[in-house]
């Protein structure tokens, strides 16, 4: 990355900031070149934060649903410990309301689809510079 000066005016006032912007394509660092191609090609560094947040909400989401799920039998099984504080978490996060929480409830599986499709358009670039 590297950083460009830019001025902006409205006539009575001059504003001066640095703007970050992509460099030339890398030609031998490999994980320069991943970055390149994702943020050129899929999304920038805010959505990849963005994407991030949603999948560790739908994450949370579903150990949440998978713990209620959970015959108590097992529930047992589990120091008293790591009981309180899964219970806990899950009571805290009842109380959240998250990007991801908002995100579903109006698009329904298809933000689940988008964010996934993105992913893989990551690994697909991953897979292509590295040879994998």
């Amino acid at each position: 990355m590297k950083y460009v000066e830019t001025i902006k005016t409205d006539g009575l006032r001059v504003q001066k900031a640095y703007k970050e912007v992509v460099q030339d394509e890398p030609q031998t660092d490999k994980k320069a070149k991943v970055r390149y191609e994702i943020e050129n090609n899929i999304f920038d560094i805010r959505d990849s934060v963005a994407d991030n947040a949603k999948m560790i909400s739908l994450l949370f989401s579903m150990v949440y649903r998978m713990y209620e799920a959970m015959p108590e039998e097992y529930k047992q099984n589990l120091s008293e410990q790591d009981r309180q504080m899964i219970e806990f978490a899950i009571n805290e996060f009842k109380n959240v309301q998250t990007w991801g929480d908002l995100k579903i409830q109006k698009e329904g599986t298809n933000a689940i689809i988008s964010l996934m499709q993105r992913q893989n358009k990551v690994g697909q670039v991953i897979q292509q510079v590295y040879g994998m």
